[in-house]
């Protein structure tokens, strides 16, 4: 092993304890040399582009993001959802073995790390508009999804159902009624694509939306999916305690 990957060269404190998330908490993250070059591409990491509660991003130089979460469930989606045009478009994914140490027990936490397409996020009147329709439109989603029986790979969404959970979704008058059924017709695909693959995205929510370069939306956290895809993740070695 070399030498470097017993030495942290960053260290940072990630997460926070989340309400009603039993697995939420904050934990610490050590990083070595190898894992910071291979990650980043430079030694010096800079400040993050937001938290989450399991997670952290930063910027790269070459318009990419790594994000460090202790989130398997959004790892295992990105993986399941690989080329699905409105999902975050996943680079690279790690696992990052003896880098995380949870803050409340001290014990060795498994860690992963993702290089990502960089998303804006939505602006707060963006935020604000969609929320409504999103949350109704996740929920009615998520009982069709509960209520199927056979396969995933059986389940569909028709022209009728789409009809009506804009009708219920969506206001029928104001400035939503313009972009609001294209909007949710667009969420019903993905969530029927995804759910295809065996991901129920339970916690989609415009947090969990951004832009691409496009004006696009996708995905960018697909963290309580619900998958059950358990793949090999390449392990990107570091830090040993």
């Amino acid at each position: 092993m070399a030498k470097d990957s017993k030495v942290c060269m960053v260290q940072r404190r990630l997460g926070h304890k989340t309400s009603g998330v039993p697995e939420s908490g904050s934990y610490n993250v050590c990083l070595s040399a190898n894992q910071v070059k291979t990650l980043f591409g430079k030694k010096n990491i800079g400040g993050n582009a937001g938290c989450g509660t399991f997670a952290c991003v930063w910027p790269r130089d070459d318009g990419k993001i790594v994000k460090i979460t202790k989130d398997r469930d959004d790892i295992e989606g990105l993986m399941a959802a690989k080329g699905m045009g409105r999902v975050v478009a996943a680079h690279k994914l790690y696992e990052l073995p003896g880098a995380g140490t949870d803050r409340k027990t001290g014990k060795t936490i498994d860690l992963y790390a993702a290089v990502v397409e960089k998303l804006e996020p939505l602006k707060r009147v963006q935020r604000k508009a969609m929320a409504k329709p999103l949350e109704e439109a996740r929920l009615i989603m998520l009982k069709r999804a509960q209520a199927h029986q056979g396969s995933h790979k059986d389940f569909t969404t028709s022209s009728d159902v789409k009809d009506k959970i804009v009708a219920k979704a969506c206001p029928r008058k104001g400035s939503q009624q313009k972009w609001c059924p294209g909007f949710i017709r667009e969420f019903a695909d993905l969530f029927t694509g995804l759910f295809q693959r065996g991901i129920a995205w339970q916690d989609a929510h415009t947090g969990n939306i951004g832009l691409d370069k496009n004006g696009k939306w996708k995905a960018l956290d697909l963290g309580y999916s619900g998958t059950q895809r358990r793949t090999e993740i390449p392990a990107l070695n570091g830090p040993k305690k």
